[in-house]
């Protein structure tokens, strides 16, 4: 069965953290996988593995997309690594 991830919450430290992800690179690696929070909370060294969850969230939430069919609305994120392999899909279609 998999894990449920905590609950999100946000705060100015979250924001901070999220932004500082961001200048190392931590948070694209997690990003172009589209990790879960069951490989997340194994990516964080020294940082709080609820507190990197919660950044990740943040960014998602930040970046996210939404589509409505009928009653329901649903949301998605266009990764970097998707973004690159939808490229080169576009480039060498014939």
């Amino acid at each position: 069965m998999i894990e449920s991830a905590p609950s999100y919450k946000q705060d100015d430290s979250i924001i901070s953290l999220m932004v500082s992800l961001q200048l190392n690179g931590t948070l694209k690696a997690i990003q172009d996988e589209y990790l879960y929070w069951d490989k997340v909370k194994y990516k964080s060294k020294d940082i709080n593995p609820v507190d990197l969850w919660n950044a990740v969230k943040l960014h998602r939430k930040i970046k996210s997309n939404a589509v409505t069919f009928g009653q329901y609305r649903f949301f998605y994120v266009v990764t970097d690594y998707l973004q690159r392999a939808l490229h080169q899909f576009d480039m060498h279609i014939e």
